[in-house]
């Protein structure tokens, strides 16, 4: 399995990196997810904005109130495929590098639960939409 992973990756490199310099560039995305990626979108300029682009592909969080407090789940809905690609991209970011502030109320929260999953997904999104566009 893993010498054909490595010939598909040989044969999409040559293909993928012309089109997407900028986002094999970011940390996490290899060459299979940039090809997956620049597959599943298309024609970026679809989307009028990148909250348009986020709530499509199902990584823009869905706000939940409950009495006075609002808090933010996981979007299950848009296409798994785009947003498995970019859970794989967002979870050893979420880890690696600080989350803003606005994202997170436990220090310590690991990668895996939702809240920081799900901002970690939707700060992907917009950077990916930024970098193809």
């Amino acid at each position: 399995m893993s010498t054909q992973a490595d010939a598909i990756e040989a044969e999409l490199k040559p293909l993928v990196e012309p089109l997407a310099a900028g986002l094999l560039a970011v940390m996490g995305v290899s060459v299979l997810t940039a090809a997956k990626l620049l597959g599943e979108i298309g024609d970026i300029h679809r989307f009028r904005t990148t909250g348009a682009f986020a709530r499509h592909y199902g990584t823009a969080p869905i706000p939940v109130w409950s009495g006075d407090s609002e808090v933010h789940r996981l979007n299950r809905a848009g296409n798994r495929q785009f947003n498995a690609a970019i859970h794989r991209i967002a979870l050893p970011r979420a880890d690696a590098t600080p989350a803003p502030a606005n994202c997170l109320n436990a220090v310590n929260e690991p990668a895996t639960t939702p809240p920081k999953a799900a901002c970690a997904s939707s700060n992907v999104t917009c950077q990916t939409s930024s970098i193809v566009s």
